[in-house]
């Protein structure tokens, strides 16, 4: 098994806004960015997990968003390849419609960049595991910026602090929370800030 998004990430949630045409992975505009033929969901290859050669390199440059463009890259993301409708894609992880998904071993359907900040959830086969492994309280911690507890929260780790939030929610609605993914060997770690200590500069417990 391997860990979804493999490369280590370090960043905070504003930079989703400023980067409309990045990876929606790793929120990288560096490197060649290929756009799903149907439903425009931007990614590098290694983010997404896949092989994949741009028949036309121009289809993958930054900015490009055309249909034309798009049609070139001959991309489509899994829920577009098994003809999911836009309705039933809903992240599992988090409340926020669309985005870049993959299907998890039961079923259902996952943001790859929440599975790749939750511990404990890999990629196998291109399937996203792992959800049995959450802690209970993270499906039932109300979110601070969405105001739900649908989904699986993360809780700022700095001692005493319960501020908890969806990574989705972090990411899309520019919290400014700041999410740290390091590697050790063979295990991903992810360090989770919330908006105050992460502007604070405090370290986790």
């Amino acid at each position: 098994s391997k860990r979804l998004a493999g490369q280590v990430a370090s960043f905070t949630s504003d930079i989703w806004t400023a980067r409309a045409t990045a990876c929606q992975v790793c929120f990288s505009c560096e490197g060649a960015i290929i756009t799903c033929d149907d439903c425009g969901c931007r990614v590098h290859a290694a983010c997404y997990g896949i092989e994949h050669e741009v028949a036309h390199p121009a289809a993958a440059t930054v900015g490009i968003t055309t249909r034309r463009a798009q049609a070139r890259t001959g991309f489509r993301c899994q829920p577009c390849a098994v003809g999911v409708v836009d309705a039933a894609r809903v992240c599992f992880l988090c409340p926020e419609p669309g985005g870049v998904l993959k299907r998890s071993r039961d079923g259902r359907w996952a943001h790859v960049a929440c599975a790749t900040f939750c511990p404990g959830i890999f990629e196998e086969e291109g399937v996203v595991c792992g959800a049995e492994e959450l802690p209970q309280k993270s499906w039932t911690t109300r979110c601070v910026i969405c105001g739900t507890n649908g989904g699986a929260c993360l809780e700022c780790e700095v001692p005493n602090c319960r501020v908890s939030f969806h990574v989705g929610c972090a990411l899309r609605r520019s919290a400014g929370v700041r999410l740290d993914l390091t590697c050790d060997g063979d295990r991903m770690k992810c360090t989770v800030l919330c908006a105050r200590h992460a502007q604070e500069g405090a370290l986790p417990g």
